[in-house]
């Protein structure tokens, strides 16, 4: 607006109260500077900032969406960006609680569903949870419903 502070103000100074900096380049990136790195989606999905710099991977990923059972045995979830060398791990436990003893029906594999021709006894249930991986390290299992974050198995 006419006479309003981007206008009036020196776009130079830095608001008093120490969260803003000054940036000395234009726009929101620069050599080793990213604003949205470590907080935006495009971080978190692995766009910005690198751990890998051929791979443009900049932390470890995030916890895995979209877990579907398509068939009595095909488990399919949202996939990263494959261009970034995400790989997959996709634990099966009998407890919906606990799996520190999990079966790894999936190690390491790039594919984005696995097929368990494993079945459960009568009366038994089978419960997975799918980790993602990166050269930045292994990523989340997911959160339980009070915050705290699930453990689980390694996979080799």
């Amino acid at each position: 607006a006419s006479g309003g502070p981007l206008v009036t103000t020196d776009r130079k100074a830095v608001p008093v109260g120490g969260f803003f900096e000054y940036a000395p380049y234009k726009g929101a990136f620069a050599p080793g500077r990213n604003w949205a790195a470590g907080w935006t989606i495009h971080s978190r999905l692995g766009y910005t900032g690198s751990c890998d710099p051929v791979a443009g991977i900049s932390q470890t990923p995030d916890e895995v969406a979209g877990l579907r059972l398509d068939t009595k045995s095909r488990l399919d979830w949202n996939a990263f960006p494959t261009l970034f060398g995400y790989v997959y791990d996709v634990l099966r436990s009998t407890s919906a609680s606990d799996f520190s003893a999990a079966t790894c029906v999936l190690s390491n594999d790039a594919n984005a569903s696995v097929v368990d021709a494993t079945t459960p006894t009568s009366g038994q249930v089978f419960y997975y949870l799918v980790r993602a991986q990166n050269s930045c390290g292994t990523g989340s299992l997911g959160f339980r419903s009070g915050g705290v974050e699930r453990t689980g198995a390694g996979c080799p």
